[in-house]
């Protein structure tokens, strides 16, 4: 007689519970994951990807790994590679991960990677190097974690790591607008998790971030995110570094990859504190006893008594310790007073361990670096390598361009700190020669007199200019200064050296074609510096031949060709920028504008409008919007626009200046003059604005003030022989004022600008 086991009614009801509350979701979940994927749904979160070149299979990088961390409009990338998937037996394979300042930022063809790639070629010339730069601007140890484990697939002989700037503003930081702040690690895993599945990808282009940013603003979207060095969640972050560091030790170990981490330097010199706070619950007495010790060390500071401002900042210092501004007054004193001995040095290190907008790297992150020595990392002090190299051995300006990115002697300073440790991990290798010199790299990468000036006036206008450098001590100096700077930089441009960097860089292709970083600079220098639009086009679309599925190479393209007046080539190009980076408003802004100059303004008009759901927050887009509606006679919607722009950016000279035009147009001249005004507050040399309003002020009879606005157009024109036109009449209309006025058109010009 055969007997059966008998399942017990609870055990019944527990077994069942289950298969409907776990294991029919996940079925349900694997089945939506497998039709996804089949029908090409979402994306590879992988930092490689593989492709091909001209026939050689090989790994790429994914421009879409950062769409973990990001939202896909505000995504960075990382620098274009190509590695064979076959590595030749007698080349090493070099990782530089890390954030924008390993990264290369202003210019990532005068990164550390880059140069420590010229300094191994030259040393050993007997073998293949690829030094690949897997850096990515505003990401932490989050994303460098992943990278790491990822490049750990392409056969690398070392792991360099250069990062811990961004680990509180960067992804899951404690002052970071781009994820949630310090989740639980086991919260930020899972969140990985689901976004790298196409399911997770589907749910997040559903539902996205509330409250996430849609427009990328640099620095500027942190101010609001100030952390004390007090603050809890700093505890946090620094476990999560020390975790994130521990996991890349661990993987490259389990590879038997060698792995070289660094400690990171910053501008503690020249860089006063972003923001400073007092104490938490400081007493009203003792902030005013702070108040009147600061107080009188700058009375002492403007009189150039620095012995006493900095026994009067140190007093202050003590009184509220937490205070990042007196900890570098006090510093700065000590400097001048003739004190450039350690303890200034550590009284800088203070003041940036003290700032509340933390975009630099303070001692504790630098310590959890040297702690993983221990478990297999060789460790680079590129801190005390920067420190050693700077005058007074505190790194400032010689070093840093603004807080933490390398000017080019920065960047060579930790290449060669680098290129030292690699031959120490290498002792049978033997080098044909030292160490490159600085002017050899700046030969080989070709950073020329042109580069140095086009590099420094780009700081200057995109940081130096904004927030949060605007809320820095002495910032209105520091700018006067760097821009004196620039412009001498740019007297030095004489046709004689531009020549000679022509020629840098003609004979730097023809020695190495392949380098797109040059051609791409050599394009930038034939555009800007010989207006040979021409010969710029040829270069890019070397570059696009380089690197043929980057979108940036197709914008640079898709300009030039409207530069070009080649409007049918300029969409092609934009197009194919857009299908390779589909989130990008700026592109879809692009293609809009290309569309406009064909003549397609309905076409122009969907894509503005497409780009505005993008990105809200454009005030370029808002502005391409209002000038075809206001070529399409719709006026009140394109007044609408351009007041739209002027919310997302209040300063834009080209919506002021076309919504002066458009109320112009409708005869509101009172709201015009506004208009132009403003516009010719943010841009004096808005030609549009300056016609506009010469224009209201010849009907006016404002002979006198509408005659120099419109020299200026004039000027900034290129003799516009429309604008000569109108200069002569209001100059015959002032020799004839007693005359009724010959009529001009206050509607002046061709119309708004794109």
């Amino acid at each position: 007689m055969e007997t059966h086991a008998r399942i017990h009614p609870v055990l019944r009801v527990m077994l069942v519970n289950l298969i409907g509350c776990v294991v029919v979701p996940l079925a349900l979940l694997g089945m939506t994951e497998g039709v996804l994927r089949l029908c090409g749904y979402g994306h590879s979160t992988r930092f490689y990807r593989p492709c091909e070149r001209n026939g050689v299979k090989g790994h790429c990088e994914n421009q879409r790994f950062s769409w973990l961390f990001f939202p896909p409009a505000l995504a960075r990338t990382t620098e274009p590679f190509f590695l064979p998937a076959e590595k030749g037996s007698n080349t090493f394979r070099v990782f530089v991960l890390g954030g924008s300042a390993a990264q290369g930022v202003p210019d990532t063809a005068y990164s550390m990677a880059r140069m420590l790639d010229v300094m191994l070629r030259v040393r050993y010339p007997g073998r293949r190097f690829e030094v690949v730069n897997a850096a990515m601007t505003a990401i932490n140890s989050h994303a460098v974690r992943l990278i790491a484990r990822d490049c750990l697939d392409l056969d690398p002989d070392l792991l360099i790591v250069y990062m811990g700037h961004n680990e509180v503003v960067g992804p899951y930081g404690a002052g970071t607008v781009l994820t949630r702040r310090v989740p639980p690690r086991w919260r930020i895993r899972l969140e990985l998790f689901v976004k790298s599945t196409r399911t997770g990808q589907l749910l997040s282009g559903w539902f996205g971030r509330r409250g996430a940013p849609t427009h990328w603003r640099g620095m500027e979207m942190f101010i609001a995110q100030q952390i004390r060095s007090t603050d809890p969640l700093l505890e946090k972050v620094y476990g999560n570094f020390s975790e994130n560091l521990d996991g890349i030790c661990s993987s490259a170990a389990r590879a038997k990859v060698p792995l070289v981490v660094c400690t990171v330097g910053s501008n503690v010199k020249d860089c006063p504190p972003f923001v400073s706070l007092h104490g938490v619950g400081m007493p009203t007495d003792q902030i005013a006893a702070w108040q009147e010790a600061f107080d009188e060390g700058q009375q002492c500071e403007q009189a150039g008594i620095w012995a006493r401002a900095a026994s009067n900042y140190a007093r202050a210092a003590q009184l509220d310790p937490g205070h990042a501004e007196t900890w570098f007054r006090l510093g700065t004193a000590r400097w001048a007073a003739g004190r450039r001995d350690p303890v200034t040095a550590s009284v800088f290190d203070e003041a940036r361990d003290r700032d509340t907008l933390r975009f630099r790297a303070d001692r504790r992150i630098n310590a959890l670096v040297w702690s993983n020595e221990s478990r297999g990392a060789v460790i680079a002090d590129a801190a005390a390598g920067l420190a050693a190299a700077a005058p007074g051995g505190v790194p400032g300006a010689s070093l840093f361009y603004e807080h933490v990115h390398l000017t080019f002697t920065g960047a060579y300073t930790v290449a060669a700190l680098l290129a030292a440790k690699i031959a120490q991990m290498q002792p049978s290798w033997q080098a044909a020669r030292a160490v490159p010199s600085l002017d050899e790299c700046a030969a080989a990468l070709c950073f020329t007199p042109w580069d140095e000036y086009r590099v420094m006036k780009d700081v200057l206008n995109t940081y130096l200019r904004k927030p949060p450098f605007t809320g820095q001590s002495g910032h209105s100096n520091l700018v006067a200064r760097i821009d004196a700077a620039v412009q001498q930089m740019f007297r030095a441009l004489t046709p004689i050296v531009l020549a000679g960097v022509e020629h840098t860089y003609s004979a730097a292709i023809a020695r190495a074609p392949d380098d797109y970083q040059i051609r791409l600079a050599c394009s930038k220098f034939l555009l800007a510096a010989k207006q040979d639009r021409e010969a710029s086009l040829r270069e890019l679309l070397a570059v696009q031949e380089l690197i043929p599925e980057n979108a940036d190479v197709y914008e640079s393209i898709g300009k030039v060709y409207l530069a070009l007046q080649r409007h049918d080539k300029a969409l092609d190009a934009f197009q194919h920028a857009r299908e390779l980076s589909p989130a990008s408003a700026t592109l879809c802004n692009n293609v809009g504008i290309a569309y406009t100059l064909l003549g397609d303004r309905a076409a122009a008009e969907r894509m503005f409008r497409h780009a505005i759901s993008l990105d809200p927050g454009n005030a370029m887009s808002h502005n391409d919007l209002g000038t075809v509606l206001f070529q399409d006679g719709r006026v009140d919607e394109a007044i609408k626009a351009f007041n739209d722009a002027l919310a997302c950016d209040k300063d834009s000279a080209q919506a002021h200046s076309n919504l002066g035009l458009a109320h112009a147009r409708k005869g509101e001249y009172a709201a015009a003059r506004v208009q132009y005004i403003e516009a010719l507050r943010a841009d004096p040399d808005d030609v549009q604005a300056l016609v506009g309003f010469g224009v209201l002020c010849v009907q006016d009879a404002r002979y006198d003030e509408a005659i120099p606005l419109l020299e200026r157009a004039l000027k900034n024109s290129s003799d516009n022989p429309s604008i000569a036109k109108m200069l002569a009449t209001a100059r015959a209309l002032r020799e004839r004022a007693r005359i009724h006025a010959v009529p001009l058109n206050p509607n002046a010009g061709s119309g708004p600008k794109l």
